[in-house]
Parts: C-alpha cells; structure tokens; sequence
C-alpha cells in the first residue's frame, strides 16, 4: 500500500462498454477516505489506485473517459515516516509469492465480499481498486467504513450498498427510454441519462430535499435531489457543501438550482488544498500528513488532511513491511513491494484477477452476483450486475 494525494465519492460511473462523460448536472463530487487526499494503495499491485473517491460515472478505458479524480495511490509512500513509528522488511525468501493467501479463512472471504460489493454496486466509479480493498482491509481502516464493512448485497433495504449510500444502478423498467423522473411515493430520483448503462437512482429523502427533473445545458432529460434552491451565482458546475448534502449548481432561469446527494457517512467539507467533496474521516488526527508507516502488522497512514486510517495487513495473510527509501506496505509471504501483478478482467468468464500484496488472486463476478466485468479509466478491474 502505497499513499498519495486523491480524494473518495464521484459521479456516474462505469459499464462494461462504456463510461459516460460527465454531463451537466451529474453532482456526486467525490467522497474521499477521510477528507484525505492521500491514498493508501496496495504494494505490488499493477493497476494505478486513486484512493477512495466514491463517485464518478464508470466507463472502460477504451472509451477514453477522463476523471477529475486525481492522482492514485502507492500503497508504500516513498521518503515518508508515519507518526507510529516503523516496521521493518521481513524475509520471506522460503515462500512462494501468492501461497500465504488465507483462501479458505470465512474473515478472508468477508473481506473479498464486502470489497467487491462496494466497488461493484456503486454506479459511480469508488476511488480505490479491489486489490487495495482487500490488502489492507480498507473498509475497517476507519470507523467512517462501518457500513460498507458488513454489507451482503447492492439494493437490500438493510446490509447493502444502497441502504448505507442511498445510491444504486436503476432497473430497466426504472429507464424504460431516455426520460429521466422522480418517484414521488419514494422520494427517489431517477436520471435515465447515462450512456452505457441504465441510470442511476439516488435517495432524496436522505438530502430533506425533493427530487425534481430538469433539462440539462444539452437538452437531456435529468433527475435529481434539489438540495439547494437557488445556489450561489457565479458559481456553476463547481462542487459546493449545504449541511451534509454534495451539490453542483445548474442554470435554471435567472439563477440556479443545486443539485447532490447526501454525503452518508461521510461529510461534505473543503479541504486546504480547495478539493470540496463526501470526505470520510480517519480515527484521529494525526501530525505528519502524507505519510506511512508500519506498527507492526498495520499500515498506518497520515492522510494529506491529516487524518489517520489503520491498514490491517494480516486479514489477507500478509504483513507489513518497510523496505527502501522509506516505502511501506501490505505484502503478502514470498511477495515484495516491487511486485509486477496487475489487475485484468477476463469477460469470457467474467472473472478478475487482482493483486493480494503483490499475489495474483482471482475472483469470479458471477458468485457475488454481477453479469460481466470490466475495466475503468484507471486500468482498475470491477464487476458490473
């Protein structure tokens, strides 16, 4: 695991033939690992991680959709020293690099499930990959995670990803054309226009706001949570706080109206650095920001915000290790942090091969119960339902 500088919570995400641009009023922002900006990801894993930014609409690679989300993370911060003080490189020269995978542990497998829920239920692209998920067990690396730690499912009304975002993929019977509408009985808004895929649907009644449609700049039919009538002039498109709920703002009129999605879990807030986003917050402040380091067999990071998250290494069988230059992270036994695995999806068999502490590891998509799989701008793999 490696950090660097990105956030977490973005709009719009991906599908396996195409990731949509971002049109006009697409208002997820990003949610990041504890207002962080600075990412823990995974040592030897091939995929270039961004950190947990939760959303932003998926696409492939192939369709050359570009993110505003920010560099990735290096799980292994170079020239870094956490506040916890430092591990150090362990020998694991009689192992066989990937064989220390605890497999056939049920703490293993909840792991595994719980990350490949919460990156493949999420319509928007989630800001760090698989491989790092399950490494560091980056869903308990802070008390923010607690929901997305246990869920068992995308839209259940308890245990799912929908029940702790209040975000999921629309049905087809939801978006039976292009035409975009709210749910009134629910307090649901449902935005059909997402090229590649069906829709989204988002909990207005988490924002205490109403859905309404709209037409956006392009005169595509939109749904949304107006949580700010009117917005700020002057300031269209950019990313803004009301109470908790993420906004964008978008003409109507004279002015205009605001329209997000409440950030959970997380809290809407402005960083230093000026990046507004759902920003999940550490365990405690911490005094070295952008930094790592290993206390014993827990990656512990600074974030750029100053916040700290707990990586476990031992829930996938590895330990940390400290190696040149001040680089720590999660590595699995036989594996190193210089580990050449990559991340791919094979959409024959809609199976992902990621990166357990440098191990190549597969998973199959069709056992947490998603269709196919792909692979968003970033080169990072996910399944889709």
């Amino acid at each position: 695991m490696v950090i660097s500088g990105t956030s977490w919570l973005h709009p719009g995400r991906r599908s396996t033939s195409a990731r949509p641009a971002q049109p006009e009023g697409d208002v997820w922002g990003r949610m990041a690992m504890g207002r962080m900006l600075a990412m823990v990801a995974l040592a030897g894993c091939g995929s270039e991680s961004r950190g947990l930014v939760l959303w932003e609409p998926k696409a492939d690679a192939a369709d050359n959709h570009v993110t505003d989300a920010g560099a990735g993370p290096d799980l292994g911060v170079e020239g870094s020293t956490a506040d916890a003080g430092g591990g150090s490189p362990q020998n694991e020269a009689a192992a066989i690099c990937g064989q220390g995978i605890p497999t056939g542990q049920s703490a293993f497998a909840s792991v595994v499930g719980a990350c490949m829920l919460a990156i493949g239920c999420d319509p928007h692209i989630f800001q760090t990959s698989i491989s790092e998920c399950i490494t560091g067990n980056a869903l308990q690396a802070a008390g923010s995670f607690a929901c997305l730690s246990t869920i068992t499912s995308c839209t259940a009304s308890t245990n799912s990803f929908y029940s702790c975002m209040g975000v999921r993929y629309a049905t087809a019977s939801e978006c039976l054309g292009s035409m975009s509408a709210c749910d009134a009985v629910h307090n649901l808004a449902i935005d059909c226009h997402y090229p590649g895929f069906t829709g989204i649907v988002t909990d207005c009644a988490r924002t205490g706001f109403q859905c309404r449609t709209y037409t956006d700049a392009d005169n595509n039919s939109r749904a949304g949570c107006a949580v700010a009538d009117p917005c700020p002039l002057g300031r269209f498109g950019a990313q803004q706080c009301s109470n908790n709920n993420l906004y964008a703002c978008v003409r109507s009129g004279d002015g205009g109206v605001g329209f997000g999605h409440n950030c959970a879990g997380a809290t809407c807030s402005t960083t230093v650095s000026g990046d507004t986003g759902c920003h999940f917050d550490g365990n405690r402040a911490c005094n070295s920001p952008g930094s790592v380091a290993c206390n014993g067999n827990t990656l512990q990071a600074c974030t750029l915000a100053g916040e700290a998250f707990n990586y476990d290494c031992t829930r996938a069988g590895g330990s940390c290790v400290a190696g040149d230059g001040g680089t720590s992270g999660c590595v699995s036994p036989g594996c190193s942090l210089s580990s050449t695995c990559k991340e791919s999806c094979d959409r024959s068999s809609n199976t992902l091969t990621v990166c357990v502490g440098g191990a190549p590891y597969s998973v199959s998509c069709t056992q947490y119960g998603f269709s196919s799989c792909g692979t968003d701008p970033t080169g990072n793999v996910y399944c889709s339902p």
